[in-house]
């Protein structure tokens, strides 16, 4: 029987892991786009879930590898507000989420905003939540 090259992916109202997951069962892929931006955490689930890659396994840790990763950045002159803004709703709907979504919104447009920017968002998120600790080094994402 023959069977046509098409690939059906779905492109919208994927909000949540477990969505992108149910739907994968039917389709050949998911486009995520609002959910990621509004919490990228989503991202790392899914790769946690449905690919053998290492990633990393807490919000905390997310938080020190864009550290690194904004260092370069900036020492290639990106503004750091242009790598900040993606990382706004990481704690989405946990406690101090408002916080480090301010500290970055009022911070990152600064002219000495640096790349301790996203360390000093997660102080300024207590006494909300308690802090884990920095994880042992590792490359960057």
């Amino acid at each position: 029987m023959w069977t046509p090259a098409l690939a059906v992916v779905l492109n919208g109202g994927i909000v949540t892991a477990d969505d992108a997951e149910r739907h994968l069962r039917e389709l050949d892929g998911v486009m995520l786009g609002r959910a990621a931006y509004h919490d990228p955490w989503v991202l790392a689930e899914l790769q946690s879930r449905l690919f053998a890659v290492p990633g990393v396994h807490s919000r905390d840790e997310a938080v020190h590898a864009m550290t690194r990763y904004l260092a370069r950045q900036c020492a290639l002159g990106v503004p750091v507000k242009h790598v900040s803004r993606h990382v706004l709703g990481l704690f989405q709907g946990l406690p101090g989420a408002k916080r480090w979504r301010r500290h970055i919104s009022q911070n990152a447009h600064l002219d000495d905003a640096n790349d301790r920017l996203l360390l000093q968002a997660l102080a300024a998120m207590q006494p909300d939540r308690p802090s884990a600790p920095e994880p042992a080094s590792r490359d960057a994402a």
